[in-house]
């Protein structure tokens, strides 16, 4: 008798633990985490690009539960993960749904693609995150810091071509012709450390404007 109450006992308790883990798993909703600030796409992007700073762009759906569960319910829950993306513009977003199709869509990313992705403040993606072990907190917190300190290296230089470029723009205004290629001159110096498309929008003009002045001296 008392064996039988034992098993019975022991398999009660099987249930009602399946059962729970079931609930858990029903509970868990992703993209439900208020544990960063997180930002709607338009205002990240003028805040990443107005204030030169990296992006955490966050995608979640059921194509990988495992994933945004990991990162929502463990992930965010370290303060030292917190600290690190608490130096980035966070987005979240579903990975497969039809509003922001063309977001992702601009990014190059497949529908369903669920993960972190890190990108610069020019919204060029350099990292992504889709698998959970990637998430263990002194690695993750690592990486954020790392993508962060070169981030702001590369801010530097962005910051330094965007005032340059605005200084170009107001010579050509004013017709200081002179000036004007001289500082398309160091846009150009600046393709050493950043790939910009102004960089080769200078470059292409001060050639153009050579071969102008070389015909000119033929004819």
């Amino acid at each position: 008798m008392k064996r039988v109450l034992t098993i019975g006992l022991a398999l009660a308790t099987a249930v009602a633990l399946m059962a729970q883990g079931a609930d858990d798993e029903k509970e868990f909703e992703p993209g439900t985490s208020k544990r960063l600030r997180w930002y709607e796409w338009e205002k990240a992007i003028k805040r990443a690009r107005g204030y030169y700073k990296p992006v955490l762009l966050y995608l979640y759906g059921s194509e990988n539960l495992d994933f945004c569960k990991a990162f929502e319910t463990e992930a965010l829950e370290e303060s030292s993960v917190r600290s690190a993306a608490g130096k980035f513009v966070c987005v979240k977003f579903p990975a497969s749904d039809k509003e922001n199709r063309e977001v992702r869509k601009f990014l190059k990313i497949e529908d369903g693609a669920v993960g972190v992705y890190l990108l610069d403040c020019t919204l060029k993606i350099l990292a992504r995150v889709d698998d959970a072990e990637d998430l263990e907190k002194k690695a993750f917190t690592k990486r954020l810091k790392e993508f962060g300190k070169e981030h702001k290296k590369f801010a530097r230089y962005l910051k330094a071509l965007d005032k340059l470029w605005k200084e170009a723009e107001r010579a050509q205004r004013r017709k200081r012709i002179r000036d004007y290629y001289g500082l398309l001159q160091k846009v150009v110096e600046f393709g050493k450390y950043i790939e910009d498309e102004r960089v080769d929008e200078a470059n292409k003009t001060i050639k153009e404007a050579e071969q102008a002045g070389a015909k000119l001296l033929d004819e």
